[in-house]
């Protein structure tokens, strides 16, 4: 359970991250409607944080069981984007991001395998 409490506030951060950092960055670039994207991909990764906590309370459904595994894996392709397979130059603190997130994905699939 502690695995799940941690991945959906780890969930939750991104989201608000999106939201008051990241969307200000997409933002000045010369795409002005990607700041509202970015905002819109923010709320609806808090959205997901709150189905993800949701789930985790019911790990006895197996709907619960498919929402995080559906969360797991989209935030392990979230790895695979901002990391290996990146479109543009990664700021300073991105890489740890990245590994933190893959950390958390791995510490939740073997959790949920576990469970099985």
């Amino acid at each position: 359970m502690v695995a799940y409490l941690v991945f959906v506030s780890w969930q939750a951060m991104c989201g608000l991250a999106l939201i008051f950092e990241q969307s200000k960055v997409y933002g000045a670039c010369n795409i002005k409607q990607a700041r509202r994207v970015a905002e819109l991909c923010g709320l609806a990764w808090l959205g997901f944080s709150y189905l993800t906590y949701e789930a985790s309370t019911q790990m006895h459904n197996e709907l619960a069981k498919k929402v995080m595994w559906i969360a797991t894996i989209v935030s392990a392709m979230f790895s695979v984007v901002a990391g290996p397979a990146r479109l543009t130059k990664a700021n300073a603190r991105e890489p740890y991001l990245v590994a933190i997130n893959a950390g958390i994905v791995c510490w939740v699939a073997y959790t949920l395998l576990g469970e099985m």
